[in-house]
């Protein structure tokens, strides 16, 4: 059964998608970087099975209080639409768009061998690097 997801990425005739695609040795596992830069979402793939593996919908949400700073105080919240549905997966998933400083929502395909956090804290830094090339066209 699908889930449908509001907010979904649009795509417009003609329009212009940034889009890069990397790969990496992380802990001696070959990984697979991929993001694509809709107008309204960015698509992220991370795998190290050469497939998309669990697909997680991401939006970033502020509190509404007026007195603080509320860069510092984003919270993300992530729905898994198919594939494993667990702690570990919301949490990379917040940590790794959380690197990525955007308010746009976020499809995060994510198929990784070591769920660890090293291996988590390595690949969103990588990742971090790949989405600021895409960003500025490179």
């Amino acid at each position: 059964m699908a889930t449908a997801v509001s907010g979904s990425c649009n795509v417009t005739p003609n329009m212009q998608l940034k889009a890069i695609t990397e790969a990496d040795l992380i802990g001696n596992i070959f990984t697979d970087f991929s993001i694509t830069c809709f107008e309204n979402c960015i698509f992220v793939v991370i795998t190290q099975f050469g497939k998309l593996g669990t697909l997680v919908h991401i939006t970033k949400d502020v509190p509404q209080e007026v007195s603080c700073n509320t860069e510092d105080r984003a919270v993300f919240s992530t729905k898994v639409i198919f594939g494993n549905d667990e702690p570990y997966v919301h949490a990379a998933a917040r940590y790794l768009v959380s690197l990525m400083e955007t308010s746009k929502t976020v499809l995060l395909a994510i198929a990784l061998k070591n769920w660890d956090r090293d291996t988590v804290v390595t690949i969103g830094n990588r990742a971090k690097q790949i989405f600021y090339k895409a960003l500025v066209g490179v």
